[in-house]
């Protein structure tokens, strides 16, 4: 099994390898989190993002950004598509390397470690959540949510067990067993949100978590989320373009031409009327 875990890890999973100028945050810190306990030897979870600057070929999409969450906080940013808000995970998560500026996550400078340490550092410290879920179909759900403890050596019963706590903080024990395509979009979520912290990661970066969910489940999922990293004492950063799921984060950014910026209720509002 751990060699089919191996053979998956490059682009399907996005554990191992996942897919403006700006108002600094420094006066903007995050709403003091409730006390939380990390359930491992990590250091409790915390991003930071100084004068970040993000190109593609013959575009630049971001300039001087910079943010931080901390331990239990959540930040929400949005932005319509092709501004940059999936790059910029990208580059969070160590995929790609910044034109300039730093990523760090645990006061580790991730955009400064060479390719195959920032896979091994992406592996053990940050987890992630997909628009559509990205369960590996050939697989049940808890050897789903096992993979990352797979992939870093842990062995199948360990593993197991210790998905099986996950799921069933998420609700899902019954479904254990069950592969993805006998799974509701509220389950596969939920079971992407278990995967995203059952190795006990400091930061969990979410692109479009509710993008295929209707609104009642978009709600629940984006609570859920929320609740469970917090608890996990994990940092966790959003992209979406939905304005229920922006909302409810701690704190709210937007990237609007080239340019990171703090929001609020009404700018989100404006934000997201038709042009």
């Amino acid at each position: 099994m751990l060699g089919l875990f191996e053979s998956l890890k490059p682009d399907r999973t996005g554990l191992a390898a996942v897919s403006p100028q700006t108002h600094r945050l420094g006066s903007h810190p995050d709403p003091a989190p409730q006390p939380v306990t990390p359930t491992s030897g990590r250091i409790v979870g915390k991003l930071e993002i100084a004068d970040l600057a993000l190109e593609i070929p013959g575009r630049r999409l971001l300039s001087s950004a910079s943010l931080a969450v901390n331990a239990g906080g959540s930040l929400a940013i949005v932005g319509p598509s092709g501004v940059g808000k999936t790059s910029l995970l990208n580059c969070i998560a160590g995929i790609s390397t910044p034109a300039a500026g730093s990523v760090a996550v645990d006061d580790i400078e991730l955009s400064r470690l060479p390719s195959s340490e920032r896979s091994a550092f992406r592996l053990r410290h940050i987890g992630m959540v997909f628009q559509f879920g990205e369960l590996l179909p050939e697989l049940t759900l808890l050897e789903n949510v096992a993979l990352p403890l797979r992939l870093l050596g842990e062995d199948r019963r360990a593993a197991e067990e210790r998905a099986s706590a996950r799921l069933a903080e998420v609700g899902l024990v019954d479904q254990a067993r069950s592969r993805p395509e006998l799974l509701s979009g509220g389950e596969i979520q939920r079971g992407s949100i278990a995967r995203a912290l059952v190795h006990d990661p400091s930061l969990v970066l979410a692109d479009e978590p509710t993008g295929m969910l209707d609104e009642d489940n978009t709600g629940r999922i984006v609570d859920l989320l929320i609740e469970s990293t917090r608890h996990a004492g994990a940092a966790l950063l959003i992209v979406t373009h939905n304005p229920t799921v922006a909302r409810a984060a701690d704190r709210l950014m937007m990237i609007r031409g080239g340019q990171l910026l703090v929001a609020d209720g009404g700018t989100l509002h404006a934000e997201m009327q038709p042009s």
